[in-house]
């Protein structure tokens, strides 16, 4: 969900990069940089993008020498640019990853493929960036930005993920019970994720699966962890959605040999369903 925000005038987008091209303190470039990214209108971010590009721009952003002020206020402005996306990010995304200078901090991918992965429907460029970083460490924080993403690409390198035997069940499951969950209600994913169970999952990953639609135990799989995901009450889900959330669960119940305290809980959760479902058809 984008945030909305007061537009700039083009004399305002200008006297920020004025701001961009000259000025030394931090603050105040970070409060410019900030303003741009958050304008959500393609002229103020394509501004931003000029100077995001340029090292010495990142040296007068942040204390690039110190680990811990390293990525203060580029992180926020990237973080800024995937809240209010614009047609710019995914060239600007690209251009960062691209240039050897940006890579030479690994850390800062973290918070270039958020802003990335915003862009909808995800094109194949992106989809070969996401396949390419899930092999250079950030497999577990991209299955949250695809399953989000939701678009089609997004969701089939998701679904690979998921069925990808030569990475441990766990860190699959951890994986899962991120990403699917504040989406799980969302047709495009439901859909493409349910026939994932007919794919002969380790039975672990497939129990993930099905708890992550029927059975949510965020205290258990999150613990105290920050802005862990929450699913939506079924009460907001859409009618057809939830006729699917039916279709899935019932034909797990039938065709599966659950544990009985899963089987029994998405049971629990269709009868919930269904009283849902029969309150709007009163």
């Amino acid at each position: 969900m984008t945030e909305t925000t007061l537009s700039l005038t083009p004399e305002q987008i200008e006297q920020h990069a004025r701001i961009l091209e000259v000025e030394v303190d931090r603050k105040t470039l970070a409060s410019s940089a900030m303003t741009l990214a958050s304008a959500g209108q393609t002229e103020a971010a394509a501004t931003l993008s000029r100077f995001l590009t340029a090292p010495d721009f990142w040296a007068r952003l942040d204390v690039l020498d110190e680990p811990d002020l390293k990525l203060t206020n580029l992180a926020s402005v990237l973080t800024a640019l995937a809240k209010h996306p614009t047609g710019v990010n995914e060239p600007l995304a690209l251009a960062l990853l691209a240039d050897k200078d940006f890579g030479t901090d690994s850390d800062r991918a973290t918070f270039v493929l958020p802003m990335v992965a915003t862009v909808r429907p995800m094109s194949e460029t992106v989809a070969a960036l996401f396949r390419r970083t899930n092999n250079e460490g950030y497999r577990n924080s991209n299955g949250p930005l695809l399953v989000a993403n939701g678009s089609p690409r997004a969701l089939a390198i998701f679904v690979d993920m998921v069925a990808d035997r030569n990475v441990p069940a766990e860190d699959r499951i951890d994986m899962i019970h991120w990403a699917v969950p504040a989406h799980r209600a969302t047709p495009g994913v439901l859909e493409t994720l349910a026939p994932l169970l007919e794919q002969q999952l380790e039975p672990e990953v497939e129990k993930a699966l099905l708890e992550t639609f029927f059975d949510y135990q965020g205290d258990d799989w999150f613990g105290v962890a920050r802005f862990a995901p929450v699913p939506p009450p079924w009460s907001e889900v859409d009618t057809d959605v939830l006729g699917v959330c039916l279709d899935v669960g019932f034909r797990a119940t039938q065709t599966r040999r659950l544990p009985d305290e899963l089987k029994t809980t998405i049971e629990s959760t269709l009868d919930e369903i269904r009283k849902e479902l029969a309150g709007r058809w009163a």
